[in-house]
Formats: C-alpha cells, sequence, structure tokens
C-alpha cells in the first residue's frame, strides 16, 4: 500500500502541487504506481489531503511528461511502457556502463585487467552454449559488474557511480518487471 501522506520537510515552501507532481512522479518511475494503473483525481486528493485543483495540476504535468494518460469522464492511467521504451532504456543503460569501462580499463593494472579477461571469458563461454540458464547468465554478468566495481573503487572512483548505475539497474528491472506483468487495456 502506497503512503497516503505527502513527505513534506518544515521548511519546503514549494506549492502543493509541486510537491503532489514529485510524489507521483516518484511513485510512477518507482513503479510505486505500476504502468496502467487506474488512478482518480478523488483517491489521490485524499491521499495528500489536498483538494482536487493541486492533484490536476499535477497530473496535467506528468501527462505532458507522458507519464499519464487521460481516460475521459473516467480518470487517469499511469503510461503503459512500451518496447521501445524498454528498448530506449537498455540502450542508454549499455551507454553508461561502456562509458564506465572505459574509463576503468584505461586506469586499471595488469592483474585487474587479467581478472577482468577471466570474467569476460566466463561470460562468453555462457553465450556460446545453446543450453544455458537465465539465471547463470545473470550470475556471470553480476561477477563482471562486480569485478569492475572493486577496480573503480580501487581506483578512487566508481563508488558513488557504480550504486547510481545499480540503482537505475534495479530501476529498470522493476519497470520492465511491472510493463511485462500489466496487461494492457482494451482499446
Amino acid at each position: 500500500m502506497l503512503d497516503t501522506t505527502l513527505v513534506t520537510p518544515a521548511n519546503d515552501s514549494r506549492l502543493l502541487r509541486e510537491k503532489v507532481y514529485d510524489q507521483l512522479r516518484a511513485d510512477m518511475i518507482s513503479c510505486r504506481l505500476a504502468p496502467g494503473t487506474e488512478i482518480r483525481e478523488n483517491d489521490l486528493a485524499q491521499r495528500f489531503g489536498v483538494s482536487k485543483s493541486p492533484v490536476r495540476d499535477a497530473l496535467m504535468r506528468l501527462e505532458r511528461e507522458g507519464l499519464v494518460i487521460t481516460l475521459p469522464r473516467q480518470g487517469y492511467r499511469v503510461a503503459p511502457v512500451s518496447l521501445v521504451d524498454i528498448q530506449d532504456m537498455f540502450h542508454l543503460r549499455d551507454a553508461l556502463e561502456q562509458a564506465c569501462m572505459e574509463r576503468i580499463v584505461r586506469r586499471a593494472s595488469a592483474d585487474q585487467l587479467g581478472e577482468l579477461n577471466n570474467q569476460l571469458g566466463k561470460l562468453n563461454e555462457l553465450l556460446g552454449r545453446e543450453s544455458r540458464g537465465i539465471s547463470e547468465l545473470a550470475q556471470s554478468q553480476q561477477e563482471l559488474r562486480s569485478a569492475l566495481k572493486t577496480i573503480a573503487q580501487s581506483q578512487g572512483s566508481g563508488s558513488q557511480l557504480s550504486d547510481e548505475l545499480r540503482s537505475e539497474f534495479r530501476l529498470l528491472t522493476r519497470t520492465i518487471a511491472a510493463a511485462m506483468d500489466h496487461k494492457r487495456p482494451a482499446a
């Protein structure tokens, strides 16, 4: 169940619609409000303890951003995540990881490069097999990421960046899972 109140520090002077917008956007991006979920102004006004006006303003802004779809005379729906959206997220993640890996490898010692080569060899071996389990593949990828993180941390960089990438990957995974689990509404 979602938290029923706005998180508002005492010194927060933002407008109510900004607070509602920020919380709803965070809920949608983290999939606490999953793609396809129906939402109604009255329910959100109650949840946040505000009138419908700041809720409506926040929803209109979220609609302009493509996070919400208006259902005439019914309410709103969290926008579904399309296959193209998922592919775009993977491409972005790949680009970020590649940039991080290039930076890490340029600074790595010969021993560290040997460890990376070993991890890549294991991953390539799995990819070459016809009968491979998804859990084996995920484990091998995790071991490679772990080796990269260890090298990045030894270089005095990467801890915050790798934590952010891991957080983004978890979010991506939750978004994909929510999109796959949610049945698309009938047109």
